[in-house]
């Protein structure tokens, strides 16, 4: 997921969840994050949800919540086929890393459609060659070049996306890597709220809590200025992907 759940987000429950042997929430049940604050026992369960069958909050796992409003306005997301949601809001917000993976799927299922459809063309071919032989032609030769010679159009080339392409987020076109859509006429805005970004280098390896949370050489992107007001130094708003968590580094850390 391209931005973690926060405080206050809507989300919707990917399957049953119990809660000590109890049904605390039935798939499909609509929710909001009231707190983040990990269970001791299972750290991974720290969403804090009020559970309405049980009446009391529950902490659930990040892996059975969907988002379904979005995190620069809050509005809800607009539904997407069976039980789903938009991958981007009319705000200008969009999870890059969904909209990727569903890219690749299509590309996949392409794929697979046409080397299904090319071996049913084969066979059906190689079939009608034992059958109808002609002088002078062996039944490989004619198998051959019909399994290349297309006898149909084939609509998945026209729906599926070609390959190098990304789906346009609004109507699921494929198209090249672009800001805007030639066949239905979207255009990409990026939101106001976010921050020019620089890359940089670390320049030694740094450990918090005994993990190593950044390693020397790595290179990572400074999100923001935003110094500490107890050391000012430490004003660099930096992802470590180690840890999954924000951190401020200094120019010390750092080769810009």
């Amino acid at each position: 997921m391209a931005y973690e759940l926060g405080k206050g987000d809507e989300c919707m429950l990917s399957g049953d969840f119990k809660s000590e042997g109890k049904p605390a929430f039935n798939r499909g049940d609509i929710v909001r994050i009231q707190d983040i604050s990990p269970d001791r026992l299972q750290p991974g369960n720290k969403y804090l949800v009020d559970s309405p069958l049980l009446g009391m909050p529950v902490r659930l796992p990040g892996m059975i919540l969907k988002r379904i409003s979005c995190p620069e306005c809050g509005e809800r997301l607009a539904p997407a086929g069976a039980g789903g949601f938009a991958d981007s809001c009319p705000c200008g917000w969009s999870d890059v890393e969904s909209s990727h993976a569903k890219s690749v799927q299509r590309l996949s299922d392409f794929h697979e459609n046409l080397s299904r459809r090319r071996s049913r063309t084969y066979a059906r071919t190689e079939q009608n060659a034992s059958t109808d032989s002609h002088e002078g032609e062996t039944p490989f030769e004619v198998g051959l070049d019909a399994m290349f010679t297309p006898t149909e159009p084939d609509p998945v080339q026209i729906e599926k996306p070609a390959p190098h392409t990304y789906a346009c987020p609004k109507c699921g076109t494929g198209i090249l890597v672009t800001t805007e859509c030639p066949h239905c006429g979207w255009r990409y805005q990026a939101s106001a709220k976010e921050p020019e970004k620089k890359a940089a280098r670390v320049t030694r390896d740094i450990v918090v809590e005994g993990a190593v949370a950044f390693k020397a050489g790595d290179w990572v992107v400074i999100e923001e200025e935003n110094p500490d007001p107890q050391r000012p130094e430490y004003k660099y708003v930096v992802l470590s992907l180690a840890l999954k968590k924000r951190f401020l580094l200094s120019d010390t850390d750092l080769s810009i």
